[in-house]
Parts: structure tokens; C-alpha cells; sequence
């Protein structure tokens, strides 16, 4: 049930039309949603998780064209080399923030 609440916290966080998930209004407003999106995530030992980590951000509406833009612009550059990223969105965030923070 936790994960279902992140997932729907997530979704309406992005303005998606929740009614497309099959759930009633009742259902939805029944779920609790935590201001911490993490909160209900079991920890993982090192060794329990996989080289690929996901990463969940919260945008205001203002911010999201500037973000896929930047996210555009990124992949636009060319391929993504040396890298075991198969998420196209990943790799331009990840050449961004080497761009950013100077590195590459």
C-alpha cells in the first residue's frame, strides 16, 4: 500500500488525471499522502541494490518546460557513451550536472 501511495503522490504531483488509474475519488482520498516521498521506502543494504538508482523530483508546473528543455538540449548533443544507463533521461541529466559541476 506504501508504494501505491508514493506512486499516486507522484502522479498527482505531476497533474495526471488520477481517474485513469482505476481508482474511485473514495479510493484515492482515502490514501494518506506524507510530504516526506520517502518516508515508507524500506532501506536497502549496499549489497541489496542494483548499480542503477532512481530518483524521484518535484517540480512546480513554472519549471517543468525549463527542466525538458534542458533534458532536450542535453540529448541533442549526441549519443551517450560509457555508460550502463539505458534511460535517455538519466544520461542528459547525468551529462548536465557533469557540465554543471564541471566535470567531463
Amino acid at each position: 500500500m506504501e508504494y501505491l501511495r508514493l506512486e499516486l503522490d507522484d502522479l498527482a504531483g505531476m497533474d495526471f488525471n488520477l481517474d485513469l488509474t482505476g481508482f474511485s475519488a473514495d479510493e484515492i482520498s482515502n490514501l494518506s499522502f506524507d510530504d516526506d516521498a520517502e518516508a515508507g521506502l524500506p532501506s536497502l543494504n549496499d549489497g541489496d541494490q542494483g548499480p542503477l538508482q532512481q530518483i524521484t523530483f518535484t517540480l512546480h508546473r513554472d519549471q517543468i518546460e525549463q527542466v525538458e528543455q534542458a533534458l532536450q538540449t542535453s540529448k541533442s548533443l549526441g549519443p551517450f557513451v560509457d555508460t550502463e544507463n539505458d534511460n535517455s533521461n538519466g544520461n542528459a541529466l547525468a551529462r548536465i550536472c557533469e557540465t554543471f559541476n564541471g566535470i567531463g
